[in-house]
């Protein structure tokens, strides 16, 4: 069992990401119905210190199809008020640069398995892994600074990346190629890892380079989650160890 302050921690991250303190206290998160298997490794984490509702379905009709979602909510009493007192103004989620000291890598994972993205580097003829987006849309330019610069701290080379869809604008944030493997590195000190990493592996497994230059296989030997090399990029049988 982890201590109250790493699960602290831990909880920074999940409510800077896809969570959101109610005005209770309480943590409520949700995931579409494919990552059911994060939801309740989620639910499995906080239930160690704190009172969580048992993950349930819902479902939603929309004007898209039907939405169907897992849900929960994690009573955190005292230090859930504290968290939004900090985390919210005007019932706008923010992200100071306090609480992202604080959280440091136990919720960093939790905020890039939530709004991250991996994506594979346009330069694969002479760099191999991949480069990520977060999805910070939702925060405001000071917040996203602060993001950026508590990656880049870290040694997580980061910078904004404008783009538009449907004719308007946006910006998220870019981690590098080699800022990826290196938040990579540092995620292997997470003491949670091991609970998300089945569920999750998809977004911080390197294992999905495309180009096959000699370098690539001791690159995804130490920079993916099991630290073994991955057959799969020669069109062989995955020797993944997370599927033993």
């Amino acid at each position: 069992m982890s201590t109250k302050k790493t699960l602290k921690k831990a909880i920074v991250g999940m409510a800077l990401g896809d969570g959101h303190i109610d005005r209770s206290g309480g943590l409520l998160f949700s995931h579409s119905l494919s990552q059911e298997m994060y939801a309740r490794a989620k639910y499995r984490i906080l239930s160690e210190r704190f009172y969580v509702s048992e993950p349930k379905l819902e479902i939603k009709n929309t004007t898209f199809g039907v939405f169907e979602r897992i849900t929960c909510r994690a009573s955190l009493g005292k230090f859930g008020k504290n968290l939004r007192d900090n985390l919210y103004v005007d019932n706008h989620k923010i992200a100071p640069m306090k609480m992202l000291k604080f959280m440091g890598v136990e919720g960093l994972l939790f905020l890039f398995l939530d709004d991250g993205t991996l994506s594979i580097s346009k330069r694969t003829r002479n760099r191999v892994g991949r480069e990520a987006y977060l999805s910070v849309e939702g925060f405001d330019t000071q917040s996203r600074k602060n993001i950026i610069n508590f990656l880049n701290n870290l040694g997580i080379n980061s910078k904004d990346a404008p783009y538009k869809t449907r004719g308007k604008s946006y910006v998220r944030i870019r981690i590098s190629a080699i800022g990826m493997r290196k938040m990579i590195s540092l995620l292997h000190s997470s003491s949670y890892l091991n609970e998300v990493a089945m569920a999750m592996k998809y977004k911080l497994c390197p294992k999905y380079v495309t180009n096959r230059i000699d370098k690539s296989l001791d690159l995804v030997r130490s920079f993916n989650l099991c630290k073994e090399s991955c057959s799969i990029l020669y069109n062989k049988e995955s020797s993944c160890v997370f599927k033993k």
